[in-house]
C-alpha cells in the first residue's frame, strides 16, 4: 500500500517523495527493535492507561516500603527486635511476632483488594 506523492511545483526542480506506510505489516516490524528475549520493543508507546498501583511482581516490596513508613509498624518492629535479645526480653519473640504480622497481612490485603476495585470500576 504505498503511496507516493510527486510535486514539479516546488522550487529548485527536485522530486519530492512521501511513502504512506500507515497499513503496511512488514514495513511496520522492520521498524520495531527487538528487545530483550526476542520481546519486541516498540518504537512508539501504546495509548494505554494504567489505573491499578500494583501487579504480581512489585505487590509485596512496594507494599512493605508503603507500610514502613508508617511509625506503628516501625514500632512493632524495633519492639521484635528486642524481644530477641534474651537478656531484655520479657515474652518470647515469637509472641510479639504475631501482631505485626496481621497488621502487616490486613493491610496489604485491603490495598490490594482497592487495586482490584479501582480496576473494575475503570473496566465497566
Amino acid at each position: 500500500m504505498d503511496t507516493a506523492f510527486k510535486s514539479a511545483d516546488l522550487p529548485n526542480d527536485k522530486d519530492y517523495t512521501w511513502e504512506v506506510k500507515a497499513n503496511d505489516r512488514s514495513y511496520q516490524q522492520k521498524i520495531n527493535n527487538t528487545g530483550f528475549f526476542c520481546f519486541q520493543k516498540k518504537k512508539y508507546a501504546d495509548n494505554s492507561i494504567k489505573t491499578s498501583k500494583y501487579n504480581l511482581l512489585n505487590f509485596i516490596p512496594l507494599n512493605l516500603y508503603e507500610q514502613y513508613h508508617q511509625a506503628h509498624v516501625i514500632y512493632f518492629t524495633l519492639v521484635i527486635l528486642l524481644q530477641c535479645i534474651p537478656q531484655i526480653s520479657t515474652q518470647p519473640a515469637h509472641i510479639i511476632v504475631i501482631p505485626l504480622i496481621c497488621i502487616l497481612v490486613v493491610r496489604g490485603l485491603r490495598d490490594i483488594s482497592d487495586d482490584i476495585v479501582v480496576v473494575i470500576r475503570v473496566l465497566i
